[in-house]
């Protein structure tokens, strides 16, 4: 390969920074990187531009006024049982929303947070991340606690958490995936800190593709794996597609 080539450079090196360059490829691409200053800027610019990714995420709410005004005028409904809030709720403080007006703003956050978020230009190709997916943890104060990450096409599911998640000695985390229709999906078990992988039974594009939520509930750990959360959900946060 032309390592010489911009493009090149910043393509392996945000895959390195993000966690989806795998063995031989990444330890060769170490080996270059303490030979190459070029590696090394490159690598660095992208710590930069992933920082955020590990800081949790706050916006300024309107007013539950306004939104009951919205949900008026749009889609009155008669009262509902208590749920849970799903994570745009808990990100901007939205308690009213109804089900076409949340995928509308879910919609809209993804596409007006996350870009600024990670520093891309659209314009410069060199930007361009791998075809991916990505998730964003939070546990029930708001606070991101775990980025979770797979190319579109693979098997590998990464994770590192970026906020140590209390766990009793005798429990684990394990890794749900949230269609927007259907049940609760087991994808493995997750650390409590630290990083950790996850060997997924197919591509992620097969599994992921409707997935619009990722989750972490905790289970006994003595307990073989379920098809259901063995409690609530601990975690829980949004799954992004980059492309």
């Amino acid at each position: 390969m032309n390592y010489a080539r911009p493009e090149l450079r910043d393509r392996l090196a945000s895959e390195y920074v993000l966690g989806t360059l795998h063995g031989r490829a990444r330890r060769r691409f170490q080996t270059l990187m303490a030979q190459a200053p070029a590696l090394r800027e490159a690598v660095a610019f992208w710590e930069r531009e992933f920082v955020p990714l590990a800081s949790p995420l706050t916006g300024a709410a309107p007013t539950a006024k306004v939104w009951a005004g919205i949900q008026s005028r749009i889609a009155p409904a008669p009262a509902q049982a208590a749920r849970q809030p799903g994570w745009f709720e808990r990100w901007f403080g939205v308690r009213a929303l109804g089900t076409a007006l949340a995928g509308l703003f879910v919609g809209v956050a993804l596409t007006v947070l996350v870009p600024p978020l990670m520093g891309l230009d659209p314009d410069r190709s060199s930007n361009q991340l791998p075809e991916s997916y990505a998730g964003f943890l939070q546990d029930g104060n708001g606070l991101q606690s775990m980025l979770i990450s797979s190319r579109r096409h693979g098997r590998v599911v990464d994770i590192k958490v970026t906020r140590p998640v209390p766990v009793a000695a005798d429990q684990r985390l394990e890794l749900w995936a949230l269609p927007k229709d259907g049940a609760p999906m087991f994808l493995g078990i997750v650390p409590a800190q630290g990083k950790g992988r996850i060997e997924l039974p197919a591509p992620a594009e097969t599994l992921l593709a409707k997935v619009t939520e990722l989750a972490v509930s905790s289970a006994p750990t003595a307990a073989p794996p379920s098809d259901k959360p063995a409690g609530p959900f601990i975690l829980r946060g949004p799954c992004a597609k980059f492309w």
